[in-house]
């Protein structure tokens, strides 16, 4: 019970960190979208009459500025995608791991089912024991030999040791 806890809670916390990183990721885009926004709004202000060279040095480090913000989105972007696969193959083991124990308590919980059942058995048995015990002493006790010797059973103590051996041939069968 307390693993499975455990892993409930790794769970959670893998779920959680899951999270997390989409929200990074939507936060990479988002950022994308703002820059290049930007950059058509800075090439819709910037006035008509510049010069060509003037231009293209301008469009030379903007192009520069892009692809280093680029590449260090799509940098964290990978390091954001290692790590989601590796806390989804974590939370892959961790389900297995649960899947696992559950079984296991169910097994342990049909095995405890069995180990009752036999401890009733085993009363019932020891109890009708104690009975047949209790008057055999009885009979030893109370009845007597008559004249040839001969020891006489009463039909009780018959029917007594009848139902003990029926019983004891149906528990058997179970």
């Amino acid at each position: 019970r307390a693993k499975w806890l455990i892993t409930d809670e790794e769970n959670s916390e893998l779920r959680n960190q899951v999270e997390i990183l989409k929200k990074w990721r939507e936060r990479a885009l988002i950022a994308e979208n703002t820059l290049l926004e930007k950059e058509t709004l800075m090439n819709s202000l910037m006035p008509k009459t510049t010069s060509p060279i003037s231009d293209n040095h301008s469009s030379i480090s903007t192009l520069r500025r892009l692809e280093r913000e680029n590449e260090i989105l799509l940098s964290e972007q990978g390091e954001i995608n290692a790590k989601n696969k590796e806390l989804l193959t974590i939370l892959k083991a961790t389900q297995d791991n649960e899947t696992h124990l559950r079984d296991h308590l169910q097994a342990i919980l049909i095995k405890l089912q069995d180990l009752k059942k036999i401890r009733r058995r085993g009363s019932q048995i020891t109890e009708l024991l104690t009975k047949e015990n209790n008057l055999c002493q009885n009979l030893l006790d109370s009845y007597i030999l008559h004249e040839n010797d001969t020891f006489i059973i009463p039909s009780e103590y018959r029917k007594s040791m009848y139902n003990l051996k029926e019983y004891l041939m149906i528990s058997m069968k179970r």
